[in-house]
Order: C-alpha cells, then structure tokens, then sequence
C-alpha cells in the first residue's frame, strides 16, 4: 500500500508542472507574435525606386550639377518667389515692404542658383 504523499513533495510536483505551462504559453505567444508581425519586404533595390519622386520638376538640379537642399527645391522656391511678391504688393508701412523686398532678394539669389531656363519653365506652372 502507497503511503500518502506529503504536503511538500505535492508542492514540488505542482510547482514544476506550472513551470512546464509557462513555458508553452509563452512558446506560444512567440508563435502568434511572430505571425502576427507585419513584415517589411522592400529590399534596398525598391527603397531607391519609390525614393524617386514622381513630379519631374523635382528632380531638376541647381547649375553647377549639385540637387537643391529641399525636395523640389525648385518648385518650393517659386512658390516662395511668388508669396513674397504678393507680401511686397500688399505691404502696407514702409517697414513691411522693406522687410518683404528683403526676403525676396533671399529667394531670388536662391534661384539664381539654377539655369534661367529651369527656372521660368518650372515658375510658370507653378
């Protein structure tokens, strides 16, 4: 006949069968986490791809063969060109439009940085 177990062998027969179920839940959480997780798949060859950008004015380069410090340099400087125009037309104190003709010197030496050509070609449009 089988003498009855003590208080403490029971504790140690429980404890490692706790340790067995944490163990397989985690084990299972890494399996669901793992595919769950979303999954990047662009390689560096595709990153160059779509880094291009689709408006062809972006990509015009300044004279000296250098690309501008923005993205669509260009474009953003004639939007510039354009704001500061209209902030010198509507200044209303001397003050303002001195400060205004300031900032449009600023982008116009920006732009003098591209061809001539670039720049009336790309201002135009926008």
């Amino acid at each position: 006949m089988k003498q009855p177990a003590t208080a403490n062998e029971t504790a140690k027969a429980g404890g490692s069968k706790n340790w067995m179920k944490y163990i397989i839940i985690l084990g299972v959480i890494g399996i669901v986490a793992s595919v769950m997780a979303p999954r990047n798949k662009t390689d560096s060859r595709t990153a160059a791809v779509t880094a291009v950008p689709a408006n062809p004015d972006c990509s015009i380069r300044k004279a000296d063969g250098r690309q501008g410090d923005r993205e669509c340099d260009l474009v953003e400087l004639c939007k510039d060109r354009r704001y500061h125009e209209r902030k010198v037309n509507s200044a209303q104190t001397m003050d303002d439009r001195v400060a205004a003709t300031s900032d449009l010197g600023q982008v116009q030496r920006w732009l003098s940085e591209y061809r001539s050509e670039d720049v009336q070609r790309v201002c135009s449009r926008n």
